[in-house]
């Protein structure tokens, strides 16, 4: 009877994670980039594996709704099951608030930053380097 509560107790988090990420978005986001309605899970992810979403969004979503924390043997299902898509660990315990964690390399990391920060939007990290390159204490080198 645990399995089934727990596998329950997961497809509840999933469709409740899923159905607040496609609401945070908007729905006409979604329509126009994926052609669907909503994020909608993956039904076959018990029998073949894979992602806990379809596989035309471009993250691979692993989404965990448990009270004890194991994010070490999460994110190493997480990776697995992305394949190609970049990788997405959702969780959630009892009363708390969706935390997640994305797989990223440093460039695709500094590039999110880049983006965040109106100050160095559109500044590579090369540019930024050479302009400093030519300052000195902040002052113009002659």
């Amino acid at each position: 009877m645990a399995g089934k509560k727990s596998r329950n107790k997961g497809a509840a988090g999933e469709r409740e994670f899923f159905n607040s990420l496609s609401d945070w978005l908007g729905v006409d986001f979604l329509r126009y980039w994926l052609g669907i309605s909503k994020i909608e899970r993956n039904l076959q992810q018990a029998r073949s594996g894979g992602a806990d979403n379809h596989e035309a969004f471009p993250f691979g979503v692993e989404v965990k709704r448990q009270e004890k924390l194991q994010i070490t043997k999460w994110w190493v299902q997480t990776e697995e099951q992305a394949g190609d898509r970049t990788p997405v660990l959702a969780y959630r315990q009892n009363r708390g608030e969706w935390r997640i964690l994305v797989g990223m390399d440093l460039p695709q990391f500094a590039e999110y930053v880049r983006e965040q920060i109106p100050i160095i939007q559109g500044r590579s990290g090369v540019e930024k380097a050479e302009q400093d390159a030519g300052q000195v204490g902040g002052a113009e080198a002659i």
